[in-house]
Parts: structure tokens; C-alpha cells; sequence
């Protein structure tokens, strides 16, 4: 279970675009820490553990693909802008269709890794 930070309206976005201010204000940063400690206490007493910034899950059933970032292993993710991270370097595919299909077509099995000109995750995380 993710529980969502409190984040500020960012112009040119859906939410912005349907959010009326005073017609349904949002909370405070106080009325959300309130709102937030009383759903942590919701959520312990159900037996819920309480793991990274804001996720809650039961023991044994937290976010395996969560777990595999935070630890530093590798992963591939394919599509649209998608980023893996492989052999210490973390990269990321084309985000637009056109350049994306180009990017496909230039790979060549056996291939050095794309990204391979990356900045080594250490040193991008610190």
C-alpha cells in the first residue's frame, strides 16, 4: 500500500487544470501530517509495517520491485522511456515513439550495453 505525500499543484497538469482553489481547498501541511500520522496508526494496528518514505504492507509482502531499486541490483524495463540499470549504469530508452523505433532497430545482439556512456549509479546516488 502506497501512501501519497502531500505534493503542490504543478501547473500544466490534469489536476491543475480540474483544481478549483476554495472550491475544494486542500489541506494544510499540518491537517496532512495529522491526516498522515492517523493513517500510519490506522495501518500499524492492522499490522501493517511501515517501509521507505510511504509505503505500508503487511510483513512478508512488501514491493519486491520496489526492493530490487533500493538494492542496488539489476533490472531491465522495456518501452517508452523506460530505464534499466545494468552491470553498475543506469539508462533510459527513447520517450518518443519515432526515436524510440530508431533505437530498436540500431541494437545489435552481444552488443555493448546501451547507456554504456552513463555516469556509474554510485556516483549519480552518492
Amino acid at each position: 500500500m502506497h501512501m501519497l505525500k502531500q505534493w503542490p499543484v504543478e501547473p500544466g497538469t490534469p489536476f491543475a487544470r480540474k483544481y478549483q482553489p476554495g472550491a475544494a481547498p486542500l489541506p494544510t501541511d499540518t491537517e496532512a501530517a495529522a491526516m498522515f500520522a492517523g493513517a500510519t496508526l490506522t495501518l500499524r494496528r492492522a499490522g501493517y509495517e511501515h517501509y521507505e518514505v510511504s509505503n505500508y504492507a503487511l510483513p512478508g509482502h512488501r514491493c519486491r520491485h520496489n526492493q530490487v531499486y533500493w538494492a542496488g541490483a539489476p533490472y531491465y524495463a522495456f518501452g517508452l522511456g523506460a530505464a534499466s540499470y545494468l552491470e553498475g549504469r543506469r539508462f533510459s530508452r527513447p520517450a518518443a515513439m519515432k526515436a524510440y523505433m530508431q533505437w530498436v532497430q540500431e541494437q545489435q545482439p552481444g552488443g555493448p550495453l546501451p547507456g554504456a556512456h552513463s555516469a556509474p549509479e554510485s556516483l549519480v546516488r552518492g
